[in-house]
């Protein structure tokens, strides 16, 4: 079957899943709002990494949170997929100020969980004080420095157990259908915004419980600067690098993502 469906609008045996379009200072802001069937008193706000979109492999981490209990607001961040806003700075610590705000309104608890530069613009955002309840970063950068032989380990690595495991789950022509993706339309490149971001100086001014997940085997965000988001997280943070994972297959290994929505579903409680 294809996994794709489960985060198709309708009623499944154990969802809900309505796709929602969120009023922003100028366009709007696509998402899908997916619901465990009996609902949820909790929420986590989901921004994907850059060059993708909301529906892009996110399949596995919506249900490690519908597992827990959890319901999950998927983003399309600024310039990618259905956002018809360019990629801009600051513009983008809207993609998290709207999106919580909607979701207070909602549901008792609401945690973000970002992956890569997701995870960089939550950060942020959570600094900058939205007022999130929690926040799960995972690899973000604290800058882009990587070759194109980083880019083909990376490739390589998809060839781990955690990535071939994909193909239990769907085909090949599934797999490359969600990998497509529109090219980015930016007013800023990625690498300024990550720049821009400041990862490292928003760590120290997050004030909700925080879990950073980074991969061992990262060629883009290798473990040296992995280190230095540890060493810039503020006291209260839980960091874990993951053995083996890589930038591609972090947050695709299971036990990783059931490590995430088991944390976020003790911290919004």
């Amino acid at each position: 079957s294809d996994p794709r469906r489960r985060l198709r609008p309708g009623r499944h045996a154990d969802r809900r899943v309505r796709d929602v379009q969120l009023s922003m200072a100028y366009g709007y802001l696509p998402c899908i709002l997916i619901e465990p069937a009996g609902g949820a008193r909790a929420a986590v706000c989901v921004l994907h990494g850059s060059g993708d979109h909301k529906a892009a492999y996110t399949w596995w981490l919506v249900d490690a949170l519908l597992a827990q209990g959890l319901a999950a607001l998927l983003v399309d961040l600024d310039g990618h997929g259905e956002n018809p806003r360019a990629q801009r700075f600051p513009d983008m610590l809207d993609d998290v100020a709207v999106p919580v705000a909607w979701l207070r309104a909602r549901f008792a608890r609401v945690g973000v969980l970002g992956l890569s530069l997701g995870g960089c613009i939550a950060a942020r955002a959570l600094a900058d004080s939205v007022p999130a309840d929690a926040l799960v970063v995972m690899e973000a950068p604290p800058r882009l420095h990587f070759t194109r032989a980083d880019m083909w380990r990376e490739g390589l690595r998809l060839l781990s157990p955690a990535a071939l495991a994909m193909f239990r789950d769907c085909s090949a022509y599934q797999l490359a259908s969600a990998w497509a993706a529109a090219p980015i339309r930016a007013a800023i490149s990625t690498w300024d915004l990550i720049d821009a971001l400041d990862l490292l100086g928003s760590l120290p001014r997050i004030r909700a419980p925080l879990l950073l997940l980074y991969g061992g085997a990262d060629a883009i965000v290798k473990p040296a600067q992995a280190a230095q988001v540890r060493q810039a997280a503020p006291p209260h943070a839980t960091f874990r690098l993951v053995p083996g994972a890589s930038h591609l297959t972090l947050s695709i290994g299971h036990a990783t993502l059931a490590e995430a929505a088991g944390w976020l579903a003790q911290h919004l409680a």
